[in-house]
Protein backbone atom coordinates (compact mmCIF):
# COMPACT_ATOMS: atom_id res chain seq x y z
CA UNK A 1 0.00 0.00 0.00
CA UNK A 2 2.83 2.72 0.64
CA UNK A 3 3.99 1.99 -3.09
CA UNK A 4 0.95 3.28 -4.03
CA UNK A 5 0.89 6.07 -1.57
CA UNK A 6 3.89 7.20 -3.26
CA UNK A 7 2.81 6.65 -6.56
CA UNK A 8 -0.23 9.03 -6.13
CA UNK A 9 2.22 11.92 -4.31
CA UNK A 10 4.50 11.79 -7.65
CA UNK A 11 1.51 12.59 -9.76
CA UNK A 12 0.46 15.16 -7.34
CA UNK A 13 2.64 15.91 -4.77
CA UNK A 14 1.04 20.05 -3.68
CA UNK A 15 -0.38 18.82 -0.34
CA UNK A 16 3.13 16.86 0.01
CA UNK A 17 4.97 20.30 -0.76
CA UNK A 18 2.61 22.28 1.92
CA UNK A 19 3.09 19.75 4.42
CA UNK A 20 6.70 19.62 4.68
CA UNK A 21 6.51 23.07 4.09
CA UNK A 22 9.39 22.31 0.83
CA UNK A 23 8.97 23.70 -2.74
CA UNK A 24 9.80 20.22 -5.31
CA UNK A 25 10.93 20.05 -8.37
CA UNK A 26 7.67 20.57 -10.87
CA UNK A 27 8.12 16.57 -11.61
CA UNK A 28 9.27 14.83 -8.84
CA UNK A 29 11.04 11.41 -9.08
CA UNK A 30 9.75 8.23 -7.02
CA UNK A 31 12.96 7.72 -5.40
CA UNK A 32 12.36 11.61 -4.15
CA UNK A 33 8.71 11.38 -3.21
CA UNK A 34 9.15 7.82 -1.61
CA UNK A 35 12.19 9.48 0.64
CA UNK A 36 9.68 12.13 1.71
CA UNK A 37 7.04 9.99 2.57
CA UNK A 38 8.11 6.86 3.64
CA UNK A 39 12.13 8.14 4.67
CA UNK A 40 14.71 5.65 5.52
CA UNK A 41 13.39 4.09 8.12
CA UNK A 42 10.50 1.28 8.40
CA UNK A 43 7.23 2.73 8.31
CA UNK A 44 4.13 0.64 9.66
CA UNK A 45 0.76 1.71 9.29
CA UNK A 46 -1.39 0.05 12.25
CA UNK A 47 -4.55 -0.03 10.09
CA UNK A 48 -6.21 1.15 7.05
CA UNK A 49 -7.82 4.17 8.40
CA UNK A 50 -4.08 5.06 9.95
CA UNK A 51 -2.86 4.80 6.43
CA UNK A 52 -6.19 6.82 5.09
CA UNK A 53 -5.22 9.89 7.93
CA UNK A 54 -1.51 10.00 6.63
CA UNK A 55 -2.88 10.40 2.93
CA UNK A 56 -5.13 12.61 4.01
CA UNK A 57 -2.00 14.61 5.34
CA UNK A 58 0.27 14.38 1.91
CA UNK A 59 -2.61 14.16 -0.98
CA UNK A 60 -5.28 16.45 -2.03
CA UNK A 61 -8.70 15.37 -1.26
CA UNK A 62 -9.26 14.84 -5.18
CA UNK A 63 -6.07 13.16 -5.53
CA UNK A 64 -6.56 10.36 -2.73
CA UNK A 65 -7.84 7.09 -3.96
CA UNK A 66 -7.53 6.14 -0.52
CA UNK A 67 -10.95 8.07 0.40
CA UNK A 68 -12.53 5.68 -1.78
CA UNK A 69 -12.44 2.37 0.02
CA UNK A 70 -15.37 1.32 1.50
CA UNK A 71 -15.47 1.12 5.30
CA UNK A 72 -16.59 -3.07 4.72
CA UNK A 73 -13.03 -3.39 2.97
CA UNK A 74 -11.09 -1.28 5.10
CA UNK A 75 -12.81 -3.30 8.37
CA UNK A 76 -11.57 -6.32 6.61
CA UNK A 77 -8.23 -5.28 5.66
CA UNK A 78 -7.59 -4.14 9.36
CA UNK A 79 -8.38 -7.59 10.52
CA UNK A 80 -5.86 -9.17 7.85
CA UNK A 81 -2.84 -6.45 10.22
CA UNK A 82 -4.12 -8.05 12.91
CA UNK A 83 -3.48 -11.53 11.97
CA UNK A 84 -0.14 -10.35 10.40
CA UNK A 85 0.67 -8.66 13.53
CA UNK A 86 0.40 -11.61 16.27
CA UNK A 87 2.10 -13.46 13.62
CA UNK A 88 5.08 -10.96 13.77
CA UNK A 89 5.24 -10.92 16.93
CA UNK A 90 3.38 -13.40 18.57
CA UNK A 91 3.24 -10.77 21.82
CA UNK A 92 0.36 -10.86 24.32
CA UNK A 93 -0.86 -7.57 23.26
CA UNK A 94 -1.28 -8.82 19.63
CA UNK A 95 -2.78 -12.18 20.42
CA UNK A 96 -5.21 -10.26 22.99
CA UNK A 97 -6.14 -7.66 19.68
CA UNK A 98 -6.99 -10.77 17.58
CA UNK A 99 -8.88 -12.55 20.29
CA UNK A 100 -10.92 -9.30 20.23
CA UNK A 101 -11.61 -9.34 16.54
CA UNK A 102 -12.82 -13.23 16.72
CA UNK A 103 -14.75 -12.31 20.13
CA UNK A 104 -16.82 -9.10 18.60
CA UNK A 105 -16.94 -10.21 15.16
CA UNK A 106 -17.12 -13.92 14.64
CA UNK A 107 -18.74 -14.12 18.44
CA UNK A 108 -15.71 -17.10 19.10
CA UNK A 109 -14.96 -17.91 22.71
CA UNK A 110 -11.71 -19.30 21.62
CA UNK A 111 -8.71 -18.68 20.48
CA UNK A 112 -7.67 -20.21 17.29
CA UNK A 113 -4.40 -19.79 15.68
CA UNK A 114 -4.33 -17.41 12.99
CA UNK A 115 -4.11 -20.82 9.98
CA UNK A 116 -7.35 -22.63 11.56
CA UNK A 117 -9.11 -19.72 11.68
CA UNK A 118 -8.76 -18.67 8.02
CA UNK A 119 -9.09 -22.35 6.96
CA UNK A 120 -12.41 -23.10 9.22
CA UNK A 121 -15.81 -23.45 6.76
CA UNK A 122 -13.81 -24.22 3.92
CA UNK A 123 -12.03 -21.62 3.88
CA UNK A 124 -14.87 -19.00 3.73
CA UNK A 125 -12.91 -15.86 5.40
CA UNK A 126 -9.81 -16.34 3.53
CA UNK A 127 -11.64 -15.86 0.41
CA UNK A 128 -12.92 -13.13 2.21
CA UNK A 129 -9.91 -11.36 3.23
CA UNK A 130 -8.80 -11.92 -0.71
CA UNK A 131 -12.27 -10.19 -1.89
CA UNK A 132 -11.54 -7.44 0.85
CA UNK A 133 -8.20 -6.45 -1.11
CA UNK A 134 -9.66 -7.12 -4.37
CA UNK A 135 -12.33 -4.82 -3.39
CA UNK A 136 -10.56 -2.14 -2.16
CA UNK A 137 -8.20 -1.86 -5.43
CA UNK A 138 -11.59 -1.85 -7.05
CA UNK A 139 -12.94 1.00 -4.78
CA UNK A 140 -9.60 3.01 -5.89
CA UNK A 141 -9.63 1.95 -9.68
CA UNK A 142 -12.86 3.64 -9.48
CA UNK A 143 -11.28 6.93 -8.63
CA UNK A 144 -8.93 6.96 -12.04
Amino acid sequence: MDEHLVDCVNCDHTQLSKHFSVSLPENPSWNLCHALIIGASYTDFRSFGDLKGHSKKILPENSNPFLQVSQTHATRIDEVYKIRNYLSHYSASSRRALFHVYKTTYTMQRFLEPGQFVLAYDAQRLWAYFDAFEGASNDMKAWY
